[in-house]
This record gives C-alpha cells, sequence and structure tokens, in this order.
C-alpha cells in the first residue's frame, strides 16, 4: 500500500501588517482588488516600503512600475515577498510568468506530459510552465435576441444602428487578453480605421466590465445583452454549446489571444501533490474536458468543437512595455473609458 501524507505548518502574519496594508479594507487583498496595483503600490510605498526621505520621483516610478502587473501578479509577488507560501501549482497569462521565474518563484519541473506539447507551448528553458490551451476572442449573441441570420457578421456590423445599446465588451484596458484583440484589430483593420471603429463603438452605448470575461458572457447568456464582444469558448462553458442559447459570430478573422501556463510554485506547500496536479492539468484527460469547453488545447492530436475548427484564426500580437502603454492609452481614450 501507498500513501501520501502532507504535513503543513501556518504562518503568522501579524495582525499590524495585515492592518497596515490593509488600508481601511477588509483585508489587504481586497486593497489591493478596490485599489489597483498601481494605488496599492502608491499608498504600501508611504506607509512602509520606503523610508520617509525617499525620493518622490523614486516612489512614483516604482508605483507606475508595479501598477503594470496585473492585480493578480501583484498578489503573487506580495505574498511570495512576505513569505506567505500558500499556492502549490499557478496557472496564469503566459505572459505574465517571467517575472515570476525571475524572481525564483517558480520551481523548474518538467511535466512528464511534456512531450505532447510542441516547443512553442513550453518555457524557455523548458520545466517553468506549460502552456496547455490558448483563447479565442471574438463576438457572441444570444440567439433568442438575434436569429442567426439577422447577427452581425463582423466587428464594424457592430455599428449597425439596431446594435446601439445592445453590446457589453470586456474592457481591453482592464483584461490584457482582450486588449490583445483590440491590438490585432489595430493591426488588421489599419490604425486609422480601427480608432475610427473604436470611437463609433462608444457612440453605440457599449457597456464594458472587467477584468473578468464571465460578465459579459453571463450576460448574454440570461439575455441581459444581445451582444457580446469577449471569449467566445464562454458559448460552450457558460451557454451551453450548440444546444443553448449562445452562438459566436465567425469573425474574420477570430484571435487567439495567448493562454495560461501551468506551473509548479518553488515554495510549494505540498510539492509532491503539485507536480502531480500540474501533470494532470496537462494530461489527454483534463485537456478533453479543456476542449469541451470551448477552448483550442496545444496537446497534440487534440481537435477542438467542430465549429471552431472552421473560423479562420490570427494570432493576436501582444506588445508589451512602453508600445503596450501607448497603445491600451490610445485605446481607453477612443473608447472613453
Amino acid at each position: 500500500m501507498r500513501t501520501l501524507s502532507v504535513f503543513a505548518a501556518p504562518l503568522v502574519i501579524s495582525a499590524w501588517t495585515q492592518k497596515t496594508f490593509a488600508f481601511e479594507h477588509p483585508t489587504w487583498q481586497d486593497a489591493l482588488g478596490s485599489m489597483g496595483a498601481e494605488g496599492w503600490a502608491r499608498a504600501v510605498n508611504t506607509a512602509t516600503r520606503f523610508p520617509s526621505d525617499t525620493d518622490p520621483d523614486l516612489l512614483e516610478w516604482f508605483a507606475r512600475e508595479m501598477g503594470k502587473s496585473r492585480v493578480e501578479v501583484t498578489r503573487i509577488l506580495a505574498e511570495q515577498d512576505a513569505g506567505r507560501h500558500v499556492a502549490d501549482v499557478l496557472a496564469l497569462d503566459v505572459l505574465r510568468l517571467p517575472i515570476l521565474r525571475e524572481k525564483g518563484y517558480l520551481a523548474q519541473y518538467l511535466s512528464r506530459e511534456h512531450r505532447n506539447y510542441d516547443r512553442p507551448w513550453l518555457s524557455d528553458p523548458p520545466g517553468y510552465w506549460t502552456e496547455n490551451h490558448v483563447y479565442l476572442g471574438g463576438i457572441m449573441y444570444n440567439k433568442k435576441l438575434v436569429p442567426p441570420d439577422k447577427a452581425p457578421k463582423s466587428f464594424e456590423d457592430l455599428l449597425k444602428p439596431e446594435w446601439k445599446g445592445k453590446i457589453a465588451m470586456v474592457s481591453p484596458v482592464a483584461n490584457d487578453l482582450i486588449f490583445y484583440m483590440f491590438a490585432g484589430l489595430v493591426r488588421d483593420m489599419g490604425e486609422e480605421r480601427a480608432f475610427r471603429f473604436f470611437r463609433a463603438l462608444k457612440d453605440q452605448g457599449a457597456l464594458v466590465f472587467g477584468p473578468g470575461g464571465i460578465r459579459v458572457s453571463q450576460g448574454v447568456h440570461t439575455g441581459e445583452f444581445s451582444i457580446g464582444v469577449g471569449f467566445i469558448g464562454h458559448v460552450y462553458s457558460v451557454g451551453g454549446g450548440d444546444s443553448g442559447n449562445m452562438a459566436f459570430v465567425p469573425t474574420n478573422p477570430t484571435y487567439a489571444l495567448s493562454g495560461p501556463g501551468v506551473c509548479v510554485m518553488k515554495n510549494a506547500p505540498h510539492p509532491n501533490a503539485a507536480r502531480l496536479l500540474a501533470d494532470y492539468m496537462n494530461s489527454r484527460e483534463a485537456q478533453e474536458i479543456v476542449v469541451d469547453l470551448g477552448y483550442f488545447s496545444n496537446f497534440r492530436g487534440l481537435q477542438a468543437k467542430s465549429a471552431l475548427t472552421k473560423l479562420t484564426v490570427s494570432v493576436a500580437p501582444t506588445p508589451q512595455g512602453e508600445k503596450k502603454d501607448r497603445l491600451q492609452e490610445r485605446i481607453k481614450d477612443a473608447l472613453g473609458l
């Protein structure tokens, strides 16, 4: 008989530290979510992180740099920096993982499933993560409210008068994956045409939600919104698939928007269990579930849903650094966010 025993000891963070970092919110995690990465970092800078006589320009620079991280990355960094090792396995957009590897927070574990993935889906060097599936971005609609023959056929069809006030959209400012889709529209339409489209979309009264994509998809599913711009895989995972009341528009193109990398944390409380979980998440069995949920699996030989395989898919660009900041700010202004 083989047994697995797991022993763990709690790490105590002082009540003073927890209260200080909460900034009058219930917890510091709530504060981070409410204030955003930059706002929370700015508050921590002046409260505890730097001496009182620190150059204000340095404080502002540090806050801006922290603000470039999504809230979940900032939270992971804060937990790891505090020695609060609560996570065993992490699944996060691969473009967010290099900073965690550079900080030494990821274990180098080459999953036994790595041979089932082509080299582009593995970290460089291998062993830090496996990108086991990708998200698709595009347009979805509620079939009870929008007959398929009346549905928009392209992104610019969203500007027709009949869709005014009936569109919900995942924010390209709060959600980086949707930002990549908007960057793809800029690339494929050209800047002038794309920004004219963004401004017109604002005039259509599109409602914008974020950072997550579920709010828009659930709204389309329940009939709160006729049209949604977001993650079309939710037609299956939220809307019930082909027999449900949601459908996606086969835009040309539909955008592939990066995907999550599965990695084991270096200080995982349960390292053996963490490796087993990572192996399972990358296994064929788990990836068959991913396919059923409407995603493109990168597991070699697994086919996506039949309707998805007929799409014209283009890999969205993934601007980073100052290029990303400039483009995202311009999109923000065009959409009036």
